[in-house]
C-alpha cells in the first residue's frame, strides 16, 4: 500500500510539473547580463544593484545580452515586460531597448521575435514597459537571449536597465 501512495504521489508532482511547465516565468536581470566586448572595452558600464547602467559621467552605446533558459518547447511566447530606468521619456536621443532573439542550434545567424523600446511610452524615471510580437512557437532546437542596448548622449540623465521577462500566449 505505502509503494503505491509514493507511485501516485510521484506520478501527481510529474503531472502537475507538466501542466504547469509552460507557465514557468523566468527573468532576467540586468546585472546577470553579459557585456559585449566593445562594452567591456570602453568600461563605461556599471552594476547599480540588480541592473546595469553608465558609470557616472560616460556616454555613449551599451550592450549586453541575457541568456534566456528556455522553459518549454511548444510553449507560446507573445511579448516581453521590460523594467528600466528612462530619466528624459520618449527623447529619442537617450533609451534602453530589449530585443528578443533566437537561433537555431549549429546556426550562425538569429531571428528577431520583438523588441521593446524605452521611448515608445511617455513616462520618465523607473518604469515597466509591456511590449508584443507575433505569437512565436519555442522549440528546443533553438538558442534564446535578449540584446539590451542603452543609449546615453548626456551624463546628466539616468539610462538604465533593471529585468526583461518573456510574456506567454495562453
Amino acid at each position: 500500500m505505502k509503494r503505491a501512495m509514493m507511485i501516485l504521489s510521484v506520478l501527481g508532482v510529474l503531472t502537475f510539473a507538466a501542466r504547469s511547465e509552460a507557465q514557468l516565468w523566468t527573468t532576467a536581470i540586468g546585472s546577470g547580463c553579459i557585456p559585449d566586448a566593445a562594452t567591456v572595452k570602453a568600461q563605461l558600464y556599471e552594476n547599480l544593484g540588480f541592473g546595469v547602467g553608465f558609470t557616472t559621467n560616460a556616454t555613449g552605446t551599451l550592450r549586453f545580452y541575457c541568456p534566456w533558459p528556455m522553459q518549454s518547447s511548444g510553449g507560446k511566447l507573445d511579448g516581453m515586460f521590460m523594467t528600466y530606468m528612462d530619466a528624459d521619456g520618449p527623447v529619442t536621443a537617450n533609451h534602453v531597448v530589449a530585443t528578443m532573439q533566437y537561433a537555431g542550434m549549429g546556426s550562425n545567424g538569429w531571428t528577431t521575435l520583438g523588441t521593446c523600446d524605452s521611448n515608445s511610452s511617455i513616462a520618465i524615471g523607473p518604469n515597466q514597459l509591456t511590449c508584443g510580437f507575433p505569437v512565436h512557437t519555442m522549440s528546443y532546437n533553438n538558442f534564446y537571449w535578449w540584446l539590451i542596448t542603452i543609449t546615453r548622449t548626456s551624463a546628466s540623465t539616468a539610462e538604465q536597465f533593471y529585468s526583461i521577462t518573456p510574456a506567454y500566449h495562453p
